[in-house]
């Protein structure tokens, strides 16, 4: 339970201590970033995968599944980057395409 001060900021006087009263409760915190549940077609292709293209993708998985609005792009770069991921516009909710970059 928090307390807060109530009164002047200025020193009480003499023998008069600080006077606390508790701090009106409030409903519990709802976190926007709660877990969603992934759609099928986003299970589906994470159980084909290695684990490092499931590290690399999974992230952008999770905020499309959060904003239930764009479907994602995956890419495989033949460099270092390996797998990327990005949501795309014109792809539809609960979808990936895969493509090469």
């Amino acid at each position: 339970m928090y307390l807060r001060l109530q009164g002047p900021l200025y020193p009480s006087p003499p023998g008069s201590g600080p006077q606390w009263v508790p701090l009106p409760m409030q409903r519990p915190e709802v976190y926007p970033f709660a877990m969603h549940q992934l759609p099928a077609a986003y299970q589906n292709y994470l159980a084909t995968q290695d684990q490092h293209v499931i590290d690399a993708v999974r992230p952008v998985l999770l905020q499309s599944a959060a904003d239930e609005r764009h479907g994602v792009r995956i890419t495989y770069n033949t460099g270092s980057t390996g797998h990327q991921a990005h949501l795309d516009e014109s792809i539809p909710y609960g979808q990936i395409i895969e493509d090469i970059d």
